[in-house]
């Protein structure tokens, strides 16, 4: 799964995807995946594509699968960054 989503991190990065770093915690240093789309954001983990073609988000270690995301939906952040979604105090 982690090599899976590391092709796709590499991939993202050649198309110039930034990778976005916490505001207010020290960077984990581990990328993950996120979807650009989402409002708030909320959904980060390990990067997959299912046999329809279509990514999805494997999250919560693996305990939630989020599918139907397009790659130009896709973004990529510190794994920092989820906390800091999931906890508006920091």
């Amino acid at each position: 799964m982690r090599e899976t989503h590391n092709e796709f991190v590499k991939e993202l990065l050649c198309d110039t995807e930034p990778v976005l770093q916490p505001k207010h915690g020290t960077p984990i240093g581990t990328i993950i995946g996120y979807i650009k789309t989402q409002n708030p954001l909320k959904d980060a983990g390990y990067i997959f594509r299912d046999q329809s073609g279509q990514f999805g988000i494997f999250g919560d270690c693996g305990e939630i699968n989020i599918c139907g995301i397009e790659w130009n939906d896709l973004g990529l952040c510190d794994a920092r960054c989820w906390y800091e979604w999931m906890d508006d105090d920091h």
